[in-house]
């Protein structure tokens, strides 16, 4: 995933003038752990969820992407 944001970014022709970023957590299979992290960042209550490079407004969650398997 880190691989195909990074190429995206360094792209001139994919997504000109957007820059996307990510934060990985490991849920450590919590599914409780999971679920409170999903919820913080749908939410917008994550305070590190922030653009930095000169933009007058903060990132926004477009997506979350939960693990590869499930136990139920």
């Amino acid at each position: 995933m880190i691989f195909a944001i990074e190429e995206i970014n360094n792209s001139t022709e994919l997504l000109p003038g957007i820059k996307l970023g990510y934060q990985i957590y490991d849920s450590c299979a919590s599914v409780p752990v999971a679920v409170h992290v999903a919820f913080q960042l749908s939410g917008g209550m994550d305070p590190v969820f922030y653009t930095g490079n000169n933009c007058s407004q903060s990132g926004k969650v477009m997506a979350i992407v939960g693990a590869c398997v499930s136990v139920h």
